[in-house]
């Protein structure tokens, strides 16, 4: 007869394969962070023009292209093989939203935005051509805001906030993250409608408004997901002792 073990030992017994997988959400959080930094100040050391594109698509043109899009394209392949917990009757509505936001990250990365709001300077514009027929970047990027919002906000809350201190405080970052990402989202729909253009230069006196939409957003994606790689270990002994059948 096959013996049961506890939630505690089931988690000793593949503490390898958690470690791997928590770490890999802190790695995708950590990059999400310092993406705009290692632009802006790529662009910077490269060429020693430190103007502030419009929009962090803009990168594509300049030396740190190929960093945005390989960026982009480790996100997307994460995205895709997450896996959650199977156990969990949420975990279609896992998959289903990380397969959508991994596939709207990839379309991002191959169809860039039009390069007509650019800061062209030679000394740090790569390319300056357009590489699409149709916009499928600016859809896509706000499907992946949306989808990742969501993530934070429903699926990552959805064990609860009972528990200790530190449980709770990760629950309100979750919810928390999750709203930053889609009213930065909605703004720069609103703001790119209203003024008729793709990355508006001011908006209510605003230098690069969607640019730094586009950082706040990155960065409460990156807060959120290092916080759920932060801990492998389920710190509410009230079920740590459940045995399982």
């Amino acid at each position: 007869m096959k013996e049961k073990k506890t939630i505690t030992e089931l988690i000793e017994d593949n503490s390898h394969i958690l470690l791997s997988s928590f770490k890999m959400r802190k790695i995708i959080g950590i990059l999400g962070m310092i993406l705009p930094l290692l632009l802006y100040f790529g662009v910077m050391l490269t060429s020693k023009y430190n103007v502030v594109q419009h929009s962090i698509s803009l990168y594509f043109y300049t030396f740190m292209g190929g960093v945005l899009i390989a960026t982009l394209a480790m996100l997307s392949i994460y995205l895709f093989t997450y896996q959650g917990p199977k156990n969990d009757s949420y975990y279609k509505w896992d998959n289903w939203i990380t397969n959508i936001a991994g596939l709207s990250i990839i379309i991002v990365a191959l169809f860039p935005t039009n390069s007509a709001s650019i800061y062209h300077n030679e000394s740090f514009v790569v390319q300056y051509e357009k590489y699409h027929l149709i916009d499928l970047h600016n859809p896509s990027a706000a499907i992946f805001f949306l989808s990742i919002s969501c993530m934070s906000f429903f699926l990552f809350t959805r064990s609860g906030k009972e528990g200790n201190k530190a449980k709770k405080i990760q629950w309100w970052i979750y919810k928390f993250s999750g709203v930053i990402m889609f009213l930065c989202c909605i703004l720069i729909v609103f703001m790119t409608q209203s003024n008729n253009e793709k990355n508006p230069e001011y908006f209510l006196g605003i230098p690069h408004p969607v640019f730094w939409l586009e950082v706040i957003a990155l960065e409460a994606f990156g807060i959120s997901w290092f916080v759920k790689g932060l801990d492998y270990r389920i710190k509410d002994t009230s079920i740590n002792n459940q045995v399982l059948d």
